[in-house]
């Protein structure tokens, strides 16, 4: 777990150096006191700046996710405030959103993330970062809302659905990036589930797996060129999961790199 973690936090940084400008200019925002005058934040992969003064409670942004699939990495740091912070992602609900590091109290030169990492944001919906001055401290406080198009389904709650028959062009867009399909076979029979790598550098995992999430087939290293391929005997209406997951944290394709995904009746 603790290894897991620690790459997911090189993620985030190798996300942040890559989708964002160096050096890029910082844009200075005041916070809202309540969700009800949260301040709107409407660009991504942009460095804002707020300045928490001991007399603050909250300090409330909200931004608009994208129309389409995203991946978000949600960085907060504490530049300067004199004394420990909480921050929550939260979205209109109330209810927390996003994995984040273990970490209940940003003290100064210290800093927290929140992830879309097999989970996931709805499209087209406000969230709301939440800095809580419960210690009541002043200083600046800095933030971005890192964003990259991910159009496959990162966890099992969005996975993309497919058809029997039909052909999913997918894309690795960032490293270590994890993607999910999902089928209803309309028949009870045979089936065939390839996966190829078109030309992903790094060999990436394909997993077939039942609606319990129970492995059915596998292959643990499809290199370029290469393919999974499994034929397992299915259910109709019963739904099946397709997994492609690059676990090479070393590698990060700029533009994203291609694989497909189809399904075929035998």
């Amino acid at each position: 777990m603790r290894k897991r973690l620690i790459a997911a936090i090189c993620t985030a940084v190798i996300i942040t150096m890559t989708i964002t400008p160096a050096m890029a200019a910082t844009t200075t925002v005041k916070g809202g006191a309540t969700r009800g005058d949260a301040t709107v934040v409407s660009k991504f992969n942009t460095q804002y700046a707020t300045t928490l003064k001991s007399s603050q409670d909250y300090a409330i942004f909200k931004f608009k996710t994208n129309s389409y699939k995203t991946y978000y990495d949600i960085r907060v740091f504490n530049d300067t405030v004199s004394k420990p912070f909480t921050v929550y992602l939260r979205g209109t609900d109330k209810k927390d959103v996003g994995r984040t590091r273990d970490i209940k109290s940003i003290k100064k030169g210290d800093w927290t993330f929140f992830d879309t990492w097999n989970t996931t944001l709805k499209v087209n919906s406000w969230y709301y970062i939440i800095i809580r001055n419960g210690n009541k401290g002043a200083g600046k406080v800095s933030f971005r809302i890192n964003a990259k198009k991910d159009l496959e389904g990162n966890a099992y709650s969005d996975a993309t659905v497919m058809k029997v028959g039909k052909n999913w062009n997918g894309k690795i867009d960032y490293m270590q990036d994890t993607d999910y399909f999902k089928f209803v076979p309309t028949a009870t029979g045979k089936y065939r589930v390839v996966v190829k790598n078109i030309d992903v550098d790094a060999p990436f995992e394909a997993y077939l797996m039942n609606g319990n999430k129970s492995v059915l087939g596998k292959k643990d290293r499809v290199y370029p060129g290469k393919y999974m391929s499994v034929v397992k005997n299915m259910e109709k209406g019963k739904t099946y999961y397709i997994k492609v997951y690059e676990p090479f944290d070393e590698y990060n394709p700029a533009n994203g790199a291609q694989y497909k995904v189809f399904i075929q009746k035998k």
